[in-house]
């Protein structure tokens, strides 16, 4: 029903994590990249790990004997920058897992050339670490650089156990508190799209609330998806599911899903772009965090969000877009709102 197209050229990657799945996933990145016809323009990739290879590692990541006692992202980024000519820039440190600390990390550990190919080019974050509350943290600074440049970037996620994951992609704006609540939703009843274009949004609204509440998996901050037991099948479709996404973003192809599952006893799911959804960023937890919640038991700080919502430029606001959008299209001939008889035949 709804679809996102990123209208953007994608020329800057960040890949945070090296292991199981990010050390698998570059590969993938990089021959893309290396068949772009990019002018004036160069393409680059970023790796963040400060994890040295062990040789529990070569059971199910993308390393060889050769690697172990070496920084995993120095490894990758001499082994495939090189072999198909993309600049690679490697920072072998471990990011820091609170806010205060990752700001001076940031001044003080990451490039220059980095941060302002940030400043000035939409990036794709690929967030392979198996850690909630450095998750919960990267997504607040990357949500931070958005608000201060407005460069909207786009971020996918991905994590797993042993045989199963999901992959996840939005993007790096949230929708203000003022901008959520229990709204009048009826524009969303009985559409129908005529041929196969969906109704495009502004944006893939990231869902910081899912994040807050994750922060403390398990009862422990630091609690990590590493010292669960994984297979190298499930990593591997990890890193498939993402390179899915990034094609679709860098080939300006529609995404019309937001959520894949995958699960490699029992099949796979997803959660499309279509009504529900919708509904639950509106008027759901996942998209929010409500000014009257208690959030002293969340191992994080919410403060930066606090004070991220009076730096968002609301412009029409997403709802408001998207309504618009839907009105122009039922003029234009391109969207129904069948009768509910109708309605209840199609089981909308």
């Amino acid at each position: 029903m709804f679809t996102y197209t990123n209208r953007q050229i994608i020329s800057n990657v960040v890949i945070v994590g090296c292991g199981g799945t990010g050390s698998r996933l570059l590969p993938m990145i990089s021959q893309l990249m290396s068949r772009g016809k990019w002018n004036d323009m160069v393409p680059t990739i970023t790796l963040i790990d400060g994890d040295e290879v062990e040789v529990k590692n070569l059971t199910r990541q993308n390393f060889i004997a050769d690697d172990v006692g070496r920084n995993k992202a120095e490894c990758l980024a001499e082994r495939y920058g090189g072999a198909f000519e993309i600049p690679t820039i490697c920072i072998p440190k471990y990011i820091p897992n609170d806010v205060r600390s990752m700001h001076s990390w940031l001044g003080s550990e990451v490039p220059e050339s980095m941060r302002r190919l940030v400043s000035e080019r939409q990036t794709v974050f690929f967030l392979c670490v198996d850690n909630m509350r450095i998750r919960y943290e990267i997504i607040q600074a990357i949500l931070y650089s958005t608000a201060q440049t407005d460069q909207n970037h786009l971020i996918v996620d991905a994590g797993n156990e042993n045989t199963f994951g999901q992959a996840r992609v939005f993007s790096s704006k949230m929708i203000p508190e003022q901008q959520l609540g229990d709204f009048d939703l009826s524009a969303l009843d009985r559409l129908v799209p005529k041929g196969s274009e969906g109704i495009p949004l502004p944006y893939l609204p990231c869902p910081i609330g899912t994040y807050l509440r994750a922060s403390g998996y398990q009862g422990n901050p630091d609690a990590s998806c590493a010292d669960l037991e994984q297979t190298a099948a499930v990593n591997a479709i990890m890193a498939m599911s993402m390179f899915s996404i990034m094609q679709n973003i860098y080939m300006n192809l529609p995404l019309k899903v937001e959520t894949w599952f995958y699960d490699i006893h029992n099949g796979n799911d997803q959660t499309r772009l279509n009504q529900d959804w919708v509904r639950e960023i509106m008027n759901g937890l996942q998209y929010r965090v409500p000014k009257d919640e208690n959030t002293d038991a969340y191992p994080v700080s919410v403060k930066l969000l606090r004070d991220l919502q009076s730096h968002i430029k609301t412009h029409q606001g997403f709802w408001k877009n998207l309504q618009s959008t839907i009105d122009d299209m039922i003029e234009e001939g391109k969207l129904e709102r069948v009768s509910p008889e109708m309605a209840e035949i199609l089981g909308l």
